[in-house]
């Protein structure tokens, strides 16, 4: 897939993967669009033993792990700035907020913009795992 079908695709929708696609392990949500100060929600069709949620501004396409998989092949990455794990649930909620200092009071500098949100359900079982990923859309 070329660099723009790959932006498509995770603007379109969610994109899942299982590590067992015989034996998907879980369905889960991610919302198309947020608003900044607003709430990011995360659902999980049943009740996981780890939840992992990552958000990226500053996405790039190409080999994340060069040194590890020289052969894989090229996709969208980012270094989140927002990283939460949570055990024994079925959703994750996260604020779409970059809280910084300015003049000695708390403001949410969270640019208006596209984020990559990934979300990881799984177990201590190797083939009990869904990775999700979607481009999502963030306004005022």
């Amino acid at each position: 897939m070329s660099k723009e079908e790959i932006f498509d695709e995770l603007r379109k929708g969610t994109v899942t993967t299982h590590e067992d696609p015989a034996r998907p392990f879980a369905k889960i949500t991610i919302p198309d669009s947020g608003k900044i100060g607003g709430d990011l929600i995360i659902k999980v069709d049943k009740k996981v033993k780890h939840l992992q949620l990552a958000v990226s501004h500053d996405f790039r396409y190409g080999n994340p792990n060069p040194v590890w998989d020289r052969n894989a092949p090229p996709q969208i990455y980012g270094k989140p700035f927002t990283v939460i794990t949570k055990k024994n649930v079925d959703e994750i909620i996260a604020k779409w907020e970059d809280i910084g200092i300015l003049r000695e009071e708390k403001v949410n500098l969270l640019p208006e913009g596209e984020y990559l949100v990934e979300v990881r359900a799984y177990t201590d079982e190797a083939y009990e795992e869904t990775t999700a990923r979607r481009i999502v859309r963030v306004t005022k």
